[in-house]
């Protein structure tokens, strides 16, 4: 194969810029090198500044404050001021009354039993106590009463007229059957009311099989 004198040129061309790329190449990684025909100029040397170290001041080592003076006046006695005069005050009088009450429930009939073997307690009666009657007017007096005693009482126990209003159709009632302890009997009466106007009452008593007293009961009414 025969070169022409082109082709010489043309590799004589490539070796030349691969020459030139290296060289290049060297400025590169070395731009002080003595080929190079453009050095950088040469830097400064590095100069080393000093590292400012702040000094504090310090404060002396004690310290005594100075006291200052403080000037005083001499005050005046302070004037107590005189009680003023109070005069005296009588209290005022408030009157005090002690109303009246209008019993508005039937007052419960009371009676001291005679210490014994019998006994008997109040526990309802009708009519009640203050209750207004009509002048004249029949009407049956009903006590209730218990036997909290020890005997038995028997048809032989009676009740009778003692005092008072004497209205009555029948001074004296056998009762009507035996009470045990514990039980509870009407004691009836039938009476008529007084023809005057007026207040009244009226007692009876309970009696044991021996003529003996042991229970009082009453009623106290009004007539119109």
């Amino acid at each position: 194969m025969k070169l022409s004198i082109w082709d010489i040129l043309t590799i004589l061309g490539l070796i030349a810029i691969v020459g030139v790329v290296l060289l290049v190449l060297q400025f590169f990684i070395n731009p002080y090198n003595e080929l190079n025909p453009f050095p950088p100029p040469t830097l400064p040397p590095v100069v080393a500044l000093p590292t400012s170290t702040p000094t504090l001041k310090s404060l002396p080592a004690t310290w005594t404050p100075i006291p200052s003076i403080v000037e005083t006046e001499d005050l005046l006695p302070s004037s107590t001021p005189q009680p003023s005069p109070t005069g005296f005050t009588l209290p005022t009088f408030t009157p005090s009354f002690t109303p009246t009450l209008t019993p508005t429930e039937t007052p419960v009939a009371t009676a001291t039993p005679t210490p014994g073997q019998d006994q008997a307690a109040w526990r309802s009666q009708n009519p009640k106590d203050g209750t207004a009657l009509s002048s004249g007017a029949d009407f049956d007096m009903v006590w209730t009463v218990e036997n909290i005693g020890v005997n038995k009482w028997s048809d032989d126990y009676y009740y009778k007229y003692s005092s008072g209003w004497d209205g009555y159709k029948s001074k004296k009632y056998n009762l009507s059957e035996n009470v045990s302890v514990g039980e509870e009997i009407d004691l009836i009466v039938d009476m008529h009311a007084p023809k005057d106007s007026g207040s009244y009452s009226m007692t009876w008593k309970l009696y044991n099989d021996d003529d003996e007293a042991f229970y009082t009961v009453t009623f106290t009414f009004s007539v119109k």
